[in-house]
């Protein structure tokens, strides 16, 4: 490890903390709007949080392309190399996870793919709601016909 590698990796992990700070105070909807739509579903509320955290997470490699950019390809992969190993053994840290490989990409590639599972997750859930609801107007809708047609039935009569 050197200087620079230390340096660059903890400005990227002050810059994400910094980011989720912003996003709680600046009130972001992509925290705060989940607990109202999903007030009366622990499972989706549970899933959105957790889907706002892998994306959290995964800004962190956005910050790192971001403040790397003007860094010669060489130096800029080595510097990758220390920040993916910090960044995995936090990851595995906050996951309770005991052993992941060590491949830079690694990081990356489970939370982009945990992001997308979340969000399949969430965008099923939404959809079983709206069809509850699409339910329970169809049989809203059944009653009133039949209460309705029991009405001129008796009428009638």
């Amino acid at each position: 490890m050197n200087k620079q590698e230390l340096l660059v990796t903890l400005t990227v992990l002050k810059l994400g903390r910094n980011e989720m700070i912003d996003n709680f105070k600046e009130h972001s909807p992509d925290i705060y709007a989940p607990s109202f739509k999903y007030e009366n579903s622990p499972v989706l509320l549970k899933l959105a949080r957790e889907k706002y955290f892998v994306s959290w997470l995964n800004s962190h490699w956005k910050i790192f392309d971001h403040i790397t950019v003007d860094i010669p390809m060489a130096k800029r992969k080595e510097i990758q190399g220390f920040f993916s190993q910090s960044f995995l053994e936090l990851l595995s840290k906050s996951m309770s996870i005991n052993s992941l490989d060590k491949y830079s990409n690694l990081g990356l590639v489970i939370l982009k793919d945990m992001q997308t599972v979340l969000e399949n997750f969430i965008k099923v859930g939404d959809n079983t709601e709206a069809n509850i609801n699409s339910m329970r107007v169809a049989q809203a809708k059944s009653v009133a016909l039949f209460n309705r047609k029991i009405k001129e039935i008796t009428e009638g009569k």
